[in-house]
C-alpha cells in the first residue's frame, strides 16, 4: 500500500489508513518480530505514523469497520452517486408497449423536473448528518460521532 496523500484523495477509507499504519509498523520492528521504539524510526515514519493515527483517533471506534472521508470539493458528488445508488428499481409506463419497463436512476435524473436539482443544495442539506475533519488544511466529511 502506498501513501494516504489527504492533499490528492477525494475519497479515503478508513481501512486504508489502518493497513498503512500496519506497514509502518511492520517496517519498524526488529529481527524478533518487536516494535522498535518510535525515536529509532525515521522522521518521516514518525510524522506519518502520528498523523495517521491521530485522524483514526477522531473518527473513533468506526474506523476500523471502515468510514469513507469524503474531501469537501467532492461532497456534492458523492451525495449526487448516493442518491442515484440508492432506492428499489424503477419503473416507467412505455405508451407503445402498454408496459412497465424498468429505468436506471441516471436515466430518470436526466429528465426533467429531476435535471434541474441543485446538487450542490442538496449536498448542503446533508452536510449536518456529517461530521467534518481537518487534515493538512484539508476538509473532509464523515458519518460517525
Amino acid at each position: 500500500m502506498s501513501k494516504i496523500d489527504f492533499q490528492r484523495d477525494d475519497l479515503i477509507d478508513t481501512r486504508d489508513i489502518v493497513a498503512r499504519i500496519g506497514e509502518i509498523e511492520l517496517d519498524n520492528t526488529d529481527d524478533e518480530g518487536e516494535l522498535t521504539p518510535q525515536d529509532q524510526w525515521s522522521v518521516e515514519d514518525r510524522a506519518e505514523h502520528r498523523g495517521l493515527t491521530e485522524v483514526l483517533d477522531e473518527v473513533g471506534d468506526e474506523a476500523g469497520h471502515g468510514v469513507t472521508l469524503i474531501s469537501d470539493h467532492h461532497f456534492t458528488d458523492y451525495i449526487k452517486d448516493l442518491h442515484l445508488e440508492i432506492g428499489s428499481e424503477l419503473y416507467e409506463f412505455n405508451p407503445g408497449t402498454y408496459r412497465h419497463e424498468r429505468i436506471s436512476r441516471e436515466e430518470l435524473f436526466s429528465r426533467s423536473p429531476f435535471n434541474r436539482i441543485d446538487w450542490d443544495e442538496v449536498a448542503d442539506d446533508h452536510r449536518s448528518d456529517y461530521s467534518i475533519l481537518e487534515i493538512d488544511g484539508r476538509t473532509y466529511y464523515y458519518q460517525g460521532r
